[in-house]
């Protein structure tokens, strides 16, 4: 568990979940609440959860909520074979 800075109560885990049969990466933040809504986020088409996603999660955390952010399949962290072009 990492906390994100001395101020805040928030701490972010490192969590891998199996979609399919494929691993994938995901951050779990939260707060030092006992019983929080879940928010689950994840980029858009092409983009992986630590292009500014994080900053988002951490925000969301500090106001409450516990937040699961993860890569998609064959994306960023994630296991799987990489796929280039849309079908």
């Amino acid at each position: 568990m990492k906390n994100m800075d001395n101020n805040s109560k928030v701490s972010r885990r490192d969590i891998w979940f199996d979609s399919n049969g494929t691993d994938c990466a995901a951050w779990l933040y939260i707060s030092d609440d006992k019983k929080q809504p879940i928010i689950i986020m994840a980029h858009g088409l092409g983009s992986t959860r630590d292009m500014r996603l994080d900053e988002y999660a951490c925000k969301f955390a500090q106001a409450g909520f516990s937040c699961f952010l993860f890569d998609y399949r064959n994306n960023g962290d994630s296991k799987g074979k990489n796929v280039t072009g849309l079908m």
